[in-house]
């Protein structure tokens, strides 16, 4: 019995411990037409998370209609082995293909810390 309530009181301390961790997929944002007197959907950012990861690695721009969607512009980030983000490339879209349109390097001290 005393192995039993152990368990139990184990599991409950992980289950109290455990943190949520909700990831951002999209971000849609509209605008309002004055003259229709209503709010339209014009531009949607998609994100996306590599390997698990709780840090964006991709954020795609949308610009359109709820019936036409067309790339915009995209962030593509990496990171170390330490979670931090390390390049950050943006390119824009030609209509065809994606252009770089710049870069980001970020550099850490020993303390881990941004300078």
């Amino acid at each position: 019995m005393k192995t039993r309530l152990t368990l139990i009181s184990v599991s409950l301390l992980i289950q109290l411990n455990a943190q949520v961790i909700f990831k951002l997929d999209s971000i849609h944002q509209f605008s309002w037409n004055q003259t229709m007197m209503q709010w339209n959907h014009n531009t949607r950012e998609l994100l996306t998370y590599d390997n698990g990861g709780n840090k964006e690695t991709n954020l795609l721009r949308l610009t359109g209609n709820s019936s036409s969607w067309e790339n915009f512009y995209q962030f593509n980030k990496s990171y170390n082995a330490n979670n931090d983000l390390m390049q950050e490339i943006q390119q824009t879209w030609n209509g065809s293909s994606w252009d770089n349109a710049s870069r980001r390097n970020y550099t850490y001290n020993v303390d881990d810390l941004l300078f």
